[in-house]
C-alpha cells in the first residue's frame, strides 16, 4: 500500500521523536541522565532504521527523492539520529532504490550539511569503500581491451608507462602483461579459426616482438606464459593458427645467441631471420642488436671481406630504411678506417716483396707517385670541387643559346663515358647558391638533362616494370634484379676506359657486384629536392612540372617516405602553394598513382578526390568545391581506422617496411594531405570541419569521442586552419547576430572542439589564442554568460601557458580583468559573482601572483562595490589609505571623485579616435606650455599695430564695442575643456578641479585688491610671488604633518588613467608648486619690463624695433625655464 508524502513525513517525525536530543546539552548533561546500555541503544537504532526503510519502500517511486530529502534532514537532531540516517542511506544505496547520482546530489545540497558536516564522513567513506557495489562496476573491472589495443601498437612502451604509472627503464615483473599477451594470442587464433584467410601476419610479428622485449626486460616470465597458453588451449580446440603460435614462441627460443658454441660454422636460418627482422624495430638498443651488428664490420675488416662490407652497406641503405639515421652512420663509420688499413697493409706487402730489386723498386715508386697525384685529384673531395667549378662554368660562362649543346655534352659525359654519376651532378647543380636568372638557368640545365636522356627514361621505365616495390613478398626478386642489371648495368669510368681501349679487365679492376641498389633508387632523394626547387620557382614549375612527374614520378613507388615528403613539402611551402592548388594536386596524384599498383587503391587519396580532381584539367570544368558529405567521409575514415585498425590497413603492407609506426598516423597524414590539396581556401576547409563537428553529431551520435578526431586533423593542418577556429569563436560570442546560439547545445560543441584542438596543439599554435582574446573576443563580450564562456575556453590552458609561455599567462589575465570591467559596466547584477571571484583568486595564487598588480590596482577599484569587497585581497590599493582623522574625512570626497572619473571615462566622447584630441588639449592646459612658451613669446608683441588692427577688425566683424565678453567666453570654454581632459587622463580628479577653481578665484580677488595700482612696480610683484612660494611650502609641510600623502594623486592617476604612459613623475604636487612659481616670477619680470618700455615710449616717440621685441621674447622664455629649474632644484 502506497503512502503519501505528508503521511510519510508524519511517520518520520514520530520515529525521530525519541532521538530528538540537543547535541550540546546532551553532551554536558549525559552523566546525570538515566540512559540505557550501548547494546540496547544500538538495537534501537537498527530497529528504527529498518522501520524507516520499510516506510520508504511504500512511497511511490516518483516521490522517493523528496522522501529521501525529508529523512536526511533529521540527522542533526542527535548522535543517534545521525546513525539512523547513515544506516538508512546505506540500505537505500545497496538496494539501489535511488541512483547514486541522485543520492550524492541530495547529500551535498542538504542545508544541514554545514551544521554537522563532520558527521557525513562515515557516509562518504562508505561510498568510497563500497563503490564496487554501486553504478561504477565497469570502471573498476580490468581494462583488458584497452591494454590489448595499446599492446598492438608499434611504439607501445610509452603508453604503457603512462597507463601503469611506471618508469620505462624499470625492470619489474608485471603479471598483467602475461594475461594480456595470452588474450591477444587467443583472439588471433579465434579469428583465424573462424576465417582461414585472416591469419594477420602483422599482428603475429608484433606480438612476437613484444614477447622478446618483455622477456628480456624481465617484465614477464616466458615459462609462466607458456603454461598459461597450454592451460587455456586445452579448453579451446584451435587448430588452424598453431603454426603461427609456434613460430612466435620459437622467435624467442632462437635468440640464444650468447650460448652459441661456435662448433657449427653456420647459424640457423631462424636466428638470422630473427635478428634481421629485429633490426627494424625501435627496441634494438635494449635488445643489444646494435652491439651485435657493429661487430660485423670489424670482423669483415679482420678477414678482409670487401664483398661482405659492401653487402652490409647496401642492406643499410636500401633494405632496412626504418633504422635510425644515427645508428646507420655509426655502422658505416668504420669503413673509412678500414680502407686506410687496407692501403697500409698493401704498402707493407709490396715493400717486403720487392726489397731486393732496386730497378723494379724505382719503377714502382714512380708509378705510385704518379697514381697518387692522379688519384688525389680524383678523390671524393676533389671531384666535388670540380663539379662545383663545372656548374659555375655552365651557369656563368655559357649563353642561353648554347644550352642545348651543353646538355648534349653532359649527356655523353654521364651516360656514355660515366665520368660523373647523374645524381651527383644534379645534386651539385640544385644545391649551388644562384639567384635570379642564374637560378632559373641552372634549373633549366637539369630539366633538359632529365628530359632529353633516353637512357634515363628507359632505366626508369624498366625499373618500374621489372622490379617490385614490395620485395619482401617477392620470392624471385633476385632473378628480376639480375635481369635488370644485365639490361642497365652500372658502369664505372675504369670499365668504360677498358672498353674503349679494347683491353681486358684484371681481377683487381673488377668492381664489386651490386645486390640491391640501382641508379634509380639512388636518384630518389635528388628527385625530392628537384621537385621542391620547382615549387620555389613558379616559372620553371609551370613549364617543367608535368614532364618531370611523367618521367620521374613512377619512382615514388620505391620511395620509403612518400607521405612524409608530400606533407613536409605542403607545410614548408604553404605560402607559395596557397595560390597554386593545381601544383599540390599534381604532386599528390603523381605519388598516389605511382604507389597504387603495390598498395591498395585508396591508400593515400580517397576515391572521390581522385575522380573529381584527377579526371581532367581543372580549367575545363572549373574548380571542384566539396560538400560536407565529403568532409564527413574523411573523418569517418579516420574514425574507422581507430576503431578497427586491422581491417582498415592495407592487406599488402608489412609493418617492418611501412612509413609510420602505426596505422592511425598514416590515415591522419593522408587525410591532411588530401585536405591541403583541395582547390578551396584553408579558411573554408577549417570552417567546414568546424561545421561538421557542430552539426554532424546526429549522424555519428553513437560515437562519444568524436571531438579528438577533429582535434587531430586540425592540429596536423597548418596554422591558417587554427585562425578559422578563433574567428568562429569570436562570431559565436556575438549573441545579437547569432540568434540560434542556444539551439541544440551549440556552445558546448564549440567548447569541446576548442579544448580538443588547443590542448593538443604545439606552442606556436597557442600563440594565436592571446591574440584572438585581445583583438576579437573582448569587443563582443558584454554579458555575464559570455564572460563565463570565455573563462571556460581559456582556463584549461593557463597551466600550459604558465609552463611554456609565462608572458602569455600575464597577458591573458590582464585581458580577463579588462573583460570583467567591460561586463561590469553593462550588467545590472551578477548571478555568479562568487564563482568569478574564486576563479580570479585561483589565477592569482597559482599562476600570476603580483606580476599584474598594476593592472589589478587600476581595474578593481573601478568595479562595483560588491566585487571590490570580494577582490580586496587581489588589489591592495584600498588598504593603503592613511588612517588619520584628516584622511578619513577626505576619503569619501576622494571616493566620489574616483567614481566621477570612472563615469567620465565611460562617456562615448572618449573613443579611440578622440583620445589624441583630449590629450592635446590637456597638454595645452599645462602651465608649462601655456606660460613658459606662449605668454613670454607673445607678450612683447601685444602692443604692436598689427595686433591692434586685427583686434579692431574682429570687433567690427562681431559688431561689439567691447571684446572682453567674447574673450571671457573663450577662456571659460578652454578651462572646461582642460578640466575634462585632465580628469579623463586622471591627472586631476573632479574634487581637485573644483577646489582649484575656488582657490584660484580667491587668489585672483586677493591679488587684485592687494596689487591694484602698484602692479607696475615689479619689485612688489616679485615679493608677492615669493609669498606664494612660502605659502606653497607651508601647505606641503602641513599635509605631511597631518599624515596626508602628497604623492597620492600620482598613484591614483597611474591607477585610473586610461594609459599609464600619459602620467609622468613631474606632475607631483611639489614639482607643480615650484614650476608655477617660476612661471609667475618670469611673468612679473616681463610685466615690469613692459611697464618700463611704456614709460620710455611716452618720453620718446620712437618705438622699439622688432628685433628688440623678439630678443625680449627669447629672454622671457629663457628666464622662465631658468627660474623653474632653479626653484625645482632648491
Amino acid at each position: 500500500m502506497s503512502v503519501s508524502l505528508s503521511d510519510f513525513e508524519t511517520k518520520v517525525k514520530n520515529l525521530f521523536k525519541e532521538h530528538a536530543k540537543s547535541g550540546i546539552a546532551y553532551f554536558f548533561f549525559r552523566p546525570y541522565l538515566m540512559t540505557s546500555s550501548e547494546e540496547c541503544e544500538k538495537k534501537t537504532i537498527i530497529f528504527t532504521a529498518n522501520e524507516l526503510v520499510e516506510i520508504f519502500t511504500s512511497v511511490p517511486q516518483n516521490l522517493q527523492e523528496s522522501a529521501f530529502s525529508i529523512v536526511i534532514s533529521h540527522r542533526v537532531l542527535s548522535n543517534s539520529a545521525n546513525k539512523i540516517v547513515d544506516l538508512f542511506v546505506r540500505d537505500v544505496t545497496q538496494r539501489q532504490m535511488l541512483s547514486i547520482k541522485c543520492i550524492c546530489e541530495k547529500l551535498l545540497t542538504c542545508a544541514e550539511l554545514n551544521i554537522n558536516s563532520c558527521g557525513w564522513n562515515d557516509t562518504f567513506a562508505f561510498f568510497m569503500e563500497n563503490i564496487s557495489l554501486l553504478d561504477y562496476k565497469d570502471l573498476l573491472n580490468p581494462q583488458m581491451r584497452l591494454l590489448t589495443h595499446v599492446f598492438m601498437h608499434y611504439t607501445y612502451r610509452d603508453a604503457i608507462a603512462v597507463l601503469l604509472g611506471t618508469a620505462k627503464p624499470e625492470k619489474s615483473r608485471i603479471p598483467y602483461f602475461e594475461e594480456v599477451i595470452t588474450e591477444i594470442i587467443l583472439e588471433l587464433m579465434f579469428t583465424a579459426e573462424c576465417d582461414h584467410s585472416q591469419l594477420n601476419p602483422q599482428a603475429w610479428r608484433i606480438i612476437s616482438t613484444q614477447i622478446i622485449y618483455l622477456t628480456l626486460q624481465q617484465s614477464i616470465c616466458f615459462t609462466r606464459l607458456v603454461k598459461i597458453l597450454h592451460t587455456k588451449l586445452t579448453h579451446y580446440p584451435y587448430r588452424y593458427a598453431r603454426n603461427q603460435l609456434m613460430w612466435c614462441l620459437f622467435n624467442f627460443l632462437s635468440g640464444g645467441m650468447q650460448k652459441y658454441s661456435g662448433k657449427n660454422a653456420w647459424p640457423s636460418p631462424a636466428l638470422v631471420e630473427t635478428y634481421c627482422r629485429m633490426l627494424t624495430y625501435a627496441d634494438l638498443e635494449i635488445l643489444g642488436l646494435k652491439q651485435f651488428t657493429s661487430h660485423i664490420v670489424l670482423t669483415a675488416a679482420r678477414h678482409q671481406c670487401c664483398e661482405m662490407m659492401y653487402i652490409c652497406c647496401e642492406i643499410l641503405n636500401y633494405r632496412l630504411f626504418n633504422i635510425p639515421s644515427t645508428y646507420r652512420v655509426h655502422a658505416i663509420a668504420p669503413f673509412a678506417r678500414l680502407l686506410n688499413s687496407f692501403v697500409a697493409v698493401a704498402a707493407d706487402g709490396t715493400r717486403q716483396s720487392i726489397a731486393e730489386n732496386e730497378e723494379l723498386m724505382r719503377i714502382i715508386i714512380l708509378t705510385l707517385a704518379r697514381s697518387t697525384v692522379i688519384s688525389s685529384m680524383l678523390g671524393p673531395r676533389k671531384v666535388l670541387i670540380h663539379l662545383k667549378s663545372l656548374a659555375d662554368f655552365l651557369v656563368y660562362e655559357t649563353n642561353s643559346a648554347d644550352v642545348n649543346r651543353c646538355v648534349d655534352v653532359l649527356n655523353r659525359l654521364i651516360f656514355k663515358y660515366a665520368v660523373v654519376p647523374l645524381e651527383r651532378f644534379m645534386l651539385t647543380m640544385l644545391l649551388r647558391d644562384y639567384e635570379g636568372n642564374d637560378a632559373f638557368y641552372a634549373l633549366l640545365i637539369v630539366m633538359l638533362l632529365v628530359q632529353r636522356s633516353e637512357e634515363l627514361r628507359s632505366a626508369v621505365a624498366d625499373c618500374v616494370a621489372m622490379l617490385p616495390s614490395d620485395y619482401w613478398h617477392c620470392q624471385d626478386w633476385n632473378d628480376k634484379y639480375q635481369a635488370y642489371q644485365l639490361k642497365h648495368a652500372e658502369r664505372t669510368w675504369s670499365q668504360v676506359h677498358t672498353e674503349l681501349s679494347r683491353a681486358s679487365l684484371t681481377p683487381n679492376d673488377c668492381p664489386l657486384p651490386v645486390y640491391f641498389g640501382t641508379r634509380c633508387l639512388q636518384m630518389l632523394p635528388v628527385v625530392d629536392l628537384l621537385l621542391q626547387k620547382l615549387v620555389e620557382s613558379p616559372a620553371a614549375c609551370l613549364k617543367f612540372l608535368d614532364s618531370t612527374l611523367s618521367i620521374l614520378g613512377p619512382l615514388y613507388r620505391f620511395h620509403p617516405y612518400p607521405v612524409s615528403f608530400l606533407y613536409s613539402t605542403f607545410r614548408f611551402y604553404e605560402k607559395r602553394l596557397v595560390e597554386a592548388p593545381a601544383i599540390k594536386q599534381k604532386l599528390a596524384l603523381a605519388v598516389h598513382g605511382a604507389c597504387v599498383p603495390s598498395r591498395d587503391d585508396h591508400w593515400l587519396l580517397s576515391a572521390e578526390f581522385v575522380s573529381c580532381v584527377g579526371s581532367g584539367p581543372v580549367t575545363d570544368r572549373g574548380p571542384w568545391v566539396p560538400d560536407l558529405n565529403y568532409y564527413a567521409t574523411l573523418v569517418r575514415r579516420l574514425m574507422d581506422t581507430f576503431s578497427e585498425p586491422r581491417q582498415q590497413w592495407s592487406r599488402k603492407s608489412d609493418l617492418r617496411f611501412v612509413e609510420f609506426n602505426n596505422f592511425q598516423t598514416h590515415a591522419l597524414y593522408c587525410i591532411c594531405i588530401e585536405l591541403m590539396s583541395l582547390s578551396v581556401s584553408v579558411v573554408d576547409v577549417g570552417n567546414a570541419l568546424i561545421t561538421l563537428a557542430q552539426f554532424g553529431r546526429q549522424k555519428y551520435r553513437h560515437i562519444s569521442y568524436m571531438e579528438p578526431f577533429y582535434q587531430t586533423i586540425l592540429t596536423t593542418l597548418c596554422s591558417d586552419h587554427m585562425n578559422s577556429m578563433n574567428t568562429d569563436v569570436s562570431n559565436k560570442l556575438d549573441f545579437e547576430k547569432r540568434s540560434k546560439l542556444m539551439e541544440d547545445c551549440y556552445p558546448a560543441r564549440i567548447l569541446a572542439l576548442c579544448h580538443a584542438v588547443w590542448l593538443h596543439s604545439a606552442s606556436g599554435y597557442l600563440q594565436l589564442l592571446p591574440q584572438a582574446l585581445r583583438s576579437t573576443w573582448i569587443p563582443h563580450v558584454r554579458s555575464e554568460g559570455q564572460f563565463l564562456y570565455v573563462c571556460h575556453l581559456v582556463a584549461p590552458f593557463l597551466q600550459r601557458f604558465y609552463q611554456e609561455r609565462t608572458k602569455f599567462t600575464m597577458d591573458i589575465t590582464t585581458d580577463l580583468y579588462q573583460m570583467l570591467y567591460n561586463v561590469d559596466c553593462e550588467v545590472s547584477s551578477w548571478n555568479y559573482e562568487d564563482l568569478i571571484c574564486d576563479f580570479f583568486y585561483h589565477v592569482k595564487y597559482m599562476y600570476v601572483g603580483d606580476s599584474v598588480r598594476q593592472e589589478t590596482d587600476r581595474i578593481i577599484p573601478m568595479l562595483r562595490t560588491s566585487l571590490q569587497q570580494k577582490l580586496r585581497y587581489i588589489s591592495f590599493a584600498q588598504g593603503e589609505q592613511s588612517g588619520t582623522p584628516f584622511s578619513e574625512m577626505i576619503n569619501p570626497i576622494k571616493f566620489l571623485g574616483i567614481q566621477m572619473v570612472v563615469w567620465l571615462q565611460r562617456l562615448p566622447i572618449f573613443g579611440e579616435t578622440a583620445q589624441h584630441f583630449w590629450l592635446a588639449v590637456t597638454k595645452l592646459g599645462d602651465p608649462v606650455m601655456t606660460f613658459s612658451l606662449y605668454f613670454p613669446a607673445l607678450f612683447p608683441f601685444f602692443g604692436t599695430a598689427a595686433v591692434d588692427m586685427v583686434a579692431q577688425v574682429v570687433m567690427r566683424w562681431f559688431r561689439l564695442r567691447d571684446f572682453s565678453g567674447l574673450c571671457w567666453l573663450l577662456y571659460v570654454v578652454f578651462l572646461i575643456a582642460v578640466s575634462i581632459s585632465r580628469t579623463y587622463i586622471s591627472a586631476h580628479f573632479p574634487d581637485q578641479v573644483i577646489l582649484g577653481i575656488v582657490v584660484g578665484i580667491c587668489i585672483a580677488l586677493v591679488t587684485r585688491s592687494l596689487v591694484g595700482h602698484r602692479r607696475r612696480q615689479w619689485s612688489n610683484l616679485i615679493a608677492f610671488m615669493i609669498v606664494l612660494l612660502l605659502i606653497a611650502l607651508s601647505v606641503h609641510e602641513a599635509h605631511r604633518f597631518l599624515g596626508v600623502d602628497t604623492h597620492r594623486s600620482i598613484e591614483l592617476a597611474a591607477k585610473y588613467c586610461h594609459r599609464a604612459e600619459w602620467i609622468h613623475q613631474s606632475t607631483t604636487p611639489l614639482a607643480s608648486f615650484f614650476r608655477d612659481v617660476g612661471v609667475l616670477i618670469s611673468i612679473a619680470v616681463l610685466l615690469a619690463n613692459k611697464s618700463m618700455l611704456t614709460n620710455n615710449n611716452n618720453n620718446n616717440s620712437t618705438s622699439k624695433p622688432f628685433s628688440s621685441k623678439f630678443a625680449q621674447a627669447l629672454l622671457g622664455v629663457g628666464l622662465n625655464q631658468l627660474c623653474k629649474h632653479l626653484l625645482f632644484c632648491c
